[in-house]
């Protein structure tokens, strides 16, 4: 079982004995009941008592809050590594969107002469969109090498995760293209209402 804390990577074996074998200074007591906290608290310092007085009882807390104390490290790794995920997601939108930005700008005369040439405007967002989606294939690929590449780590810092969760990457690539499509829209959206006679005037 795991005797110390809940991320032991390796269960120890432990067995029970009588107090008469094993003699301890402190002893914990288990119980299961229906009552608040408080009233039991109460209770169960009034049923040692009745039965030796010289016994101390003490940090009587219920099994939830000792649980939720044993995955305090845990949680705080979890929330941030989402705040680091979060912060990362930000980042990458932005950055791709000011790429497409650029990208957009510098090919406006060329945009100007499509348009001129009988373009439709949906024609145009749909290849700055497609040059988008070509950077989140890139991406992509390098990124689920690298998940992969850290997976050892992340198993080794967090608690049974899991390296190799199919549904987690499904997740992530579907957190991705939205953000990819959000970031391509508004480049997409003005290059396919380039006036083509003031594109073609820009040098």
């Amino acid at each position: 079982m795991r005797f110390h804390s809940v991320d032991e990577m390796a269960p120890l074996p432990v067995i029970y004995c009588s107090l008469g074998q094993a003699q301890r200074n402190s002893l914990a007591l288990f119980v299961r009941s229906t009552v608040g906290s408080a009233a039991l608290a109460r209770s169960i310092r009034d049923a040692v008592t009745s039965i030796d007085s010289s016994v101390p009882t003490f940090d009587v807390r219920r099994m939830s809050d000792r649980v939720r104390e044993s995955w305090g490290a845990q949680r705080l790794l979890s929330f941030l590594f989402s705040i680091f995920a979060a912060l990362a997601l930000a980042l990458a939108t932005i950055g791709l969107y000011g790429l497409l930005t650029y990208t957009t700008l510098k090919r406006i005369r060329e945009i100007g002469i499509r348009l001129a040439l009988g373009a439709r405007p949906a024609q145009v967002r749909t290849m700055i969109l497609s040059h988008g989606m070509q950077l989140l294939l890139v991406g992509a690929i390098i990124g689920l090498g690298s998940a992969i590449g850290l997976s050892k780590f992340l198993q080794r810092v967090l608690f049974e995760a899991n390296g190799a969760n199919a549904d987690i990457y499904f997740g992530v690539g579907i957190v991705m293209l939205v953000a990819t499509l959000l970031a391509c829209w508004i480049p997409a959206r003005r290059a396919s209402r380039v006036d083509p006679i003031v594109a073609l005037r820009q040098d």
